[in-house]
């Protein structure tokens, strides 16, 4: 983990630094900015608001899997205030990387005629041997460094955590790598269809439910409360063994977020992304466009209504509202001792 903070530490400022250098060059070649997005939409009012909310659904599943193990991140911060800044900075540098996407993009109908928007291609049209030494370079860099920090480290904990006996960090990610390889993701990468809908919107019908059964659990059930010494222990009396060790109430709204969007899912899709204007839109009687927001919304709702009804009827209390236990809460300067449930 020392290495990935390390990696990641020093490959930021050469990045920013290489994207700036490619910004600068459009915009010198270009003539300015008036010109580089001097571009209209080719989409009607209509068209783009049928691909707006699946292209915001799979912006959303893109960090989706980021966001729920952002723990294995933030806590490595040595304060509250570090682990938000750290935060900050996701969006404003997937902002900033995106306006440069696009003005790039743009760029190149005024420099070349036409518009190129492969990464690659570019590179090869601008031409020269440090051009592309340093394209080389920076693409590497820029995969490793992403690859590393949002698809290794999760799983590779996940392992970790499932049998520390059998994994340690690094056969963790090597397992994940070659899993990761036997999925083979260059024939999702094939169209824009079998990415968007295929996987993202596909698999944040999964991802929704389990970010929401999360953030109910922990705000709306538990109140921020919770026991630590319940949190490691495998007695059936603690306040997190539930039913065997399993909270079927949670699974139970995890099922209630995921089946209604199946059918669409698993629906082949055509043309979802269409280049020409008669190009079929068929995915307009889809209903798992906004898979993630109403999954998200429906598990966690159901797993709140079914654990304040199943308390209602049982009257057990909270473990963590219980005097004599230490709890956990979350506060501005972090997660803190509560003092209202210390013995």
């Amino acid at each position: 983990m020392d290495g990935i903070r390390e990696l990641e530490k020093y490959s930021a400022p050469i990045l920013i630094t290489l994207t700036s250098c490619l910004l600068t060059w459009a915009y010198v070649k270009a003539g300015g900015f008036s010109h580089m997005l001097s571009i209209s939409s080719k989409l009607t009012s209509q068209k783009f608001w049928s691909l707006f909310f699946p292209s915001l659904t799979a912006n959303i599943s893109f960090w989706a899997t980021l966001a729920l193990n952002i723990p294995d991140f933030t806590r490595y911060a040595k304060s509250q205030t570090d682990q938000v800044i750290g935060q900050a900075g996701l969006p404003i540098f997937m902002g900033a990387f995106t306006f440069v996407g696009l003005a790039v993009t743009c760029s190149t109908e005024v420099i070349f005629g036409h518009v190129i928007s492969n990464p690659t291609q570019l590179l090869g049209e601008i031409g020269g041997v440090t051009t592309i030494v340093l394209a080389i370079f920076g693409v590497s860099l820029a995969t490793l460094t992403t690859n590393i920090a949002a698809n290794v480290v999760a799983p590779a904990n996940a392992l970790v955590n499932l049998s520390p006996s059998k994994f340690t960090f690094r056969s963790g990610a090597i397992v994940t790598a070659l899993l990761g390889i036997a999925f083979q993701p260059w024939r999702l990468l094939r169209s824009s269809e079998s990415f968007v809908y295929t996987w993202l919107v596909g698999y944040s019908a999964l991802l929704g439910p389990i970010g929401g059964i999360i953030l109910a659990d922990y705000y709306l059930i538990h109140r921020t409360n919770l026991s630590m010494k319940d949190l490691y222990t495998l007695s059936p009396y603690d306040a997190y063994y539930y039913s065997g060790g399993y909270n079927l109430v949670a699974m139970a709204s995890l099922v209630f977020g995921i089946l209604p969007v199946i059918p669409d899912s698993i629906k082949p899709e055509e043309n979802v992304f269409p280049v020409a204007p008669q190009a079929s839109s068929s995915h307009h009687e889809r209903n798992d466009e906004n898979s993630n927001c109403s999954s998200y919304a429906g598990s966690g709702f159901t797993l709140w209504d079914e654990s304040a009804a199943k308390k209602g009827k049982t009257g057990k209390e909270n473990v963590a509202e219980r005097p004599g236990l230490r709890g956990l809460r979350l506060t501005p300067q972090g997660l803190r001792l509560s003092e209202a449930f210390a013995p």
